[in-house]
């Protein structure tokens, strides 16, 4: 189950180093996960990745793939990621590549973790992604560098 590999990634991550800097490097990793319909008739939709993106030093982005079939109603966000010692999380958010509309999420300041501290962003959201469009998490630090993120966003097809 992807949640579970977040928070376990999170877990052997710090307690292997006590920092997530080091051992972070991205695997390149993006897994989608659609099931049958349930008896209800709802599809469940989830996608984990590990792909940040961080153009500046203080803001990282990961990018999910395009939403295929039918659009899907975003209804939680899980994310962990590291900002240097000195700097704050400015701010979290959920959007989607063309379309207007984003969610700010909320974020913790976990522990301290080299150099560092080790924060997580864990919010229940909701906000809709049209089939072809790809959600996105941008988190920007107050001025210091992040280093890595790993995201997993769930909800169900429309």
């Amino acid at each position: 189950m992807q949640l579970f590999k977040l928070g376990a990634m999170a877990a052997c991550l710090f307690a292997a180093s006590g920092s997530m800097a080091a051992p972070f490097p991205s695997s390149g990793s993006t897994t989608v996960t659609t099931r049958a319909a349930t008896g209800s008739g709802i599809v469940p939709y989830q996608a984990y990745s590990d792909k940040a993106k961080c153009p500046a030093p203080q803001a990282c982005t990961v990018t999910f793939p395009a939403i295929t079939g039918t659009g899907v109603f975003i209804q939680h966000v899980s994310c962990v990621f590291e900002i240097k010692t000195g700097a704050d999380v400015a701010y979290a958010e959920i959007e989607s590549d063309g379309q207007s509309g984003f969610n700010m999420l909320s974020t913790n300041k976990l522990t301290a973790a080299g150099g560092g501290f080790l924060y997580a962003a864990n919010a229940q959201t909701d906000l809709f992604i049209d089939a072809g469009a790809a959600a996105q998490i941008v988190i920007v630090a107050t001025g210091k560098k992040m280093t890595g993120m790993v995201c997993t966003i769930s909800g169900f097809h429309v």
